[in-house]
């Protein structure tokens, strides 16, 4: 099993608490912040682990993220890529562009810079396990802005589904509505362990009330 994770999206109650659970299995993680949390480039809070920073807007920042992160661990060995909500409940037509362009940045073009570091790094090593997350905080029915952020990461997972399945990657997605932070992290800590690090396509639903389900196929024979 794979003991250095990079997690993004420390500060997020999901974030942390999955950073959490990794260091108490012995894990070496590299957990990130955005760039206005932390104010320098690289802290070592113990020796398992490693803050960087993060500057959502840049492409290179990615690339530098991971590359940070490598260097201190010596690789890494799985990425858990959350993707953030950031609670845009206004009306369509009552939306600044600024909110908008914002929103595309924060939710979309950033975790696509990330997701596209990771498995250009997971191709070159020929492994690696990515998992795509993405809790939209007890909204069934989303309002527009979010709708359409969330619609983005439901086919990002299933387009990387299809385009790895021969490819020496797993890549699985976990998605959920719960206000419960903590059973959501269980949900996806419990499915990896028992099932997911060797398995490929797959999205995984967790439902509150203790309901496990899972959406989709698997799409490696």
């Amino acid at each position: 099993m794979g003991k250095r994770v990079l997690i993004t999206g420390k500060t997020t109650k999901l974030g942390n608490l999955l950073v959490e659970h990794y260091l108490s299995q012995g894990w070496q993680v590299v957990a990130t912040v955005k760039q206005d949390e932390e104010k320098r480039n690289d802290t070592e809070i113990d020796s398992n682990l490693l803050i960087r920073t993060w500057n959502r807007r840049s492409p290179l920042a990615a690339k530098n993220v991971l590359l940070g992160g490598i260097n201190h661990f010596g690789g890494i060995d799985e990425a858990i890529i959350i993707f953030p909500v950031d609670g845009e409940n206004r009306p369509l037509h009552e939306l600044p562009s600024a909110a908008i362009e914002a929103a595309i940045d924060g939710q979309i073009k950033s975790q696509l810079f990330m997701v596209k570091e990771v498995l250009a790094y997971f191709q070159k090593e020929k492994r690696g396990q990515l998992s795509l997350i993405r809790n939209n905080e007890g909204a069934d029915v989303l309002p527009p802005l979010e709708a359409i952020c969330s619609g983005s990461f439901q086919a990002l997972s299933r387009s990387l589904f299809t385009f790895y399945q021969n490819e020496k990657v797993y890549i699985n997605s976990f998605e959920s509505s719960t206000g419960d932070a903590k059973g959501f992290v269980d949900f996806i800590m419990k499915t990896l362990d028992e099932k997911a690090r060797d398995q490929h396509g797959k999205m995984y639903r967790f439902h509150d009330k203790g309901v496990l389900g899972a959406l989709g196929r698997n799409l490696r024979k």
